[in-house]
């Protein structure tokens, strides 16, 4: 679809982004709180505010701009709505449009598209409560299967492949959790939670064995800085270490897509 390329291509991004965004805004509230992000009652799941219950229309739901309109209340009992609904819908905006300079639009793109709001769920849910979902885990593991089957040589065999992912998820996982006791061993505390070493699992699915130093370099420094910023913010010790995990994978893997690698290959 080459008429998709240029400026209309990166304009068609913004809606996309801010909609993912109101998306990992929806389950990042529902998840922790054991409810379903797609049906109620055998009806689809429809939002509503999170102070008064009642129901928001299409006019309350527009990604942004609604936030914007309302200044930041909600339209029926005027109850402020958190800034950062705004600041999700940004970021996953900010990450679509990474997404399309990497991988532009294709079947490939359409997994790594999928994966941004629950990844960005999955920071914001450990932020807030120090747990990653394993539903939420799960689903990106399943987006990572179609991610590398989308992305295969046609010499490759799909059998092959499923193998190939699930002995470098394993050995990402046993990797992480052996490092965990370690670490946790030296400072006499717990250094990593199942959570992040099945997430170190899922990153395994998506990008393979090779790709490991790579993350625990790019999760450990993000991790220190993190961490630095969060005992300053909240004067608390203990550190969610998700978020730079999933950060972490984030830049790796859009760092090897094709986009990137063409950049590189272009600078001097």
């Amino acid at each position: 679809m080459p008429f998709l390329y240029g400026w209309f291509g990166w304009l068609l991004v913004v809606p996309l982004g801010l909609c993912l965004g109101s998306f990992a805004s929806a389950i990042a509230a529902r998840v922790p709180q054991g409810r379903s992000w797609i049906v109620s009652d055998k009806k689809f799941s429809r939002s509503a505010c999170m102070i008064c219950g009642h129901q928001l229309s299409v006019l309350d739901l527009v990604p942004l701009f609604s936030w914007i309109f309302l200044k930041g209340r909600c339209r029926y009992c005027h109850g402020a709505i958190g800034w950062h609904y705004p600041v999700i819908e940004l970021t996953c905006l900010l990450m679509a449009l990474l997404v399309y300079g990497g991988w532009g639009y294709s079947l490939t793109a359409l997994f790594v598209f999928l994966a941004i709001p629950f990844c960005v769920a999955l920071c914001v849910i450990d932020l807030k409560h120090m747990v990653l979902p394993d539903q939420l885990n799960f689903i990106l593991a399943v987006l990572g299967i179609g991610y590398v089957l989308s992305s295969l040589p046609p010499a490759v065999s799909v059998g092959i492949a499923l193998a190939g992912v699930a002995v470098g998820a394993a050995l990402y996982a046993l990797t992480i959790f052996s490092l965990g006791k370690l670490i946790g061993w030296l400072k006499h505390r717990e250094a990593l939670g199942l959570g992040d070493v099945k997430f170190m699992a899922v990153a395994g699915v998506w990008m393979g064995l090779s790709s490991l130093p790579y993350l625990l370099m790019a999760g450990g420094t993000l991790g220190v800085f993190l961490a630095m910023f969060w005992k300053k913010l909240t004067g608390e010790e203990r550190f969610p270490f998700g978020p730079a995990l999933i950060i972490g994978f984030l830049l790796v893997l859009l760092l090897q897509s094709p986009g990137a690698e063409a950049l590189f290959k272009a600078s001097p």
